[in-house]
């Protein structure tokens, strides 16, 4: 399947899982092989308030991609946050502990 450049910008991005990441904002090609390296995601939903910052996905993480949406691996976005809620926890945790 070819998908062209209005097509793939603003397509939906989403994890095998379902989890919605946002939407394909621009995507970076190797000149030598004339192939996509990389996909930036704008975040968006519950995403947005968990980065900062663009999603970068590479071109290896992707499972498929229709003229609907992107699907994603669950694993690399999924450890990312279960870190952050994980460090969120024990700097909770600590606050809490100094004040008693």
């Amino acid at each position: 399947m070819k998908i062209n450049n209005e097509k793939l910008i603003n397509l939906a991005v989403e994890t095998q899982s379902g989890d919605v990441l946002g939407k394909v904002e621009n995507y970076n090609v190797d000149v030598d092989t004339q192939s996509i390296l990389e996909y930036n995601i704008k975040p968006s939903g519950l995403v947005k308030g968990l980065v900062a910052q663009d999603l970068i996905i590479s071109r290896g993480q992707v499972i498929e991609i229709t003229d609907k949406k992107m699907i994603v691996e669950d694993l690399s976005f999924k450890n990312k946050n279960k870190a952050k809620q994980k460090n969120k926890q024990e700097a909770t945790q600590g606050v809490i502990m100094k004040e008693r």
